[in-house]
């Protein structure tokens, strides 16, 4: 093989070795002074139409804070990463879930940790990581519930259970406000 053609391969793979972006490139953020701590407990969910969001937390200081990217078929980020909840809430690698919808958004559920309560919020964010819902849905979670890992399950109609416990998608608010329940998902 003539050099010039080995040079040229050479070249073409270091291009698309450098164009190949990983999941560790995916999770800096914006502000990237906030991801500069550890990035844990990764979850994919893919959307009919073969995107994906990528959501893993971000443990820096002893707190958590719950990130997602929405990319292509190819892996290709659309829009800038997003945080799902804020650095002051606590969340716990074990208890957040999500799954995406068939108009390219994401349902995700989390569990927040107070001293001596769990709430489980849920909402809905499209690609961009706009919420549908300005406040989420908050279920403040029974004392046996203390470890639940929330599972959400999406059906065609639009209702969704966690943890094969049925709530119908009218739970959700039309209004701004959030709706709040109570509800033991130890069972």
């Amino acid at each position: 093989m003539p050099k010039i053609l080995v040079h040229l391969a050479c070249l073409l793979f270091i291009i698309d070795i450098s164009s190949a972006q990983t999941i560790d490139q995916l999770r800096v953020n914006d502000y990237q002074n906030l991801t500069k701590g550890v990035k844990n407990f990764p979850l994919v969910t893919t959307t009919p139409n073969h995107s994906n969001f990528h959501f893993w937390l971000d443990q820096r200081n002893g707190s958590s804070q719950l990130f997602a990217q929405h990319t292509n078929a190819a892996n290709e980020q659309i829009g800038a990463n997003f945080s799902i909840s804020s650095p002051s809430d606590p969340v716990e690698f074990r208890n957040y879930s999500a799954v995406a919808n068939s108009d390219t958004s994401a349902l995700v559920a989390w569990v927040i940790y107070g001293e001596n309560s769990r709430e489980l919020h849920i909402n809905q964010f499209n690609y961009y990581g706009v919420k549908k819902y300005v406040s989420d849905i908050v279920i403040t979670l029974g004392p046996s519930a203390f470890q639940v890992n929330p599972k959400l399950l999406l059906y065609d109609n639009g209702d969704f259970a966690i943890n094969d416990h049925p709530l119908a998608y009218l739970t959700f608010p039309n209004q701004v406000s959030s709706s709040v329940a109570t509800i033991n998902l130890s069972n």
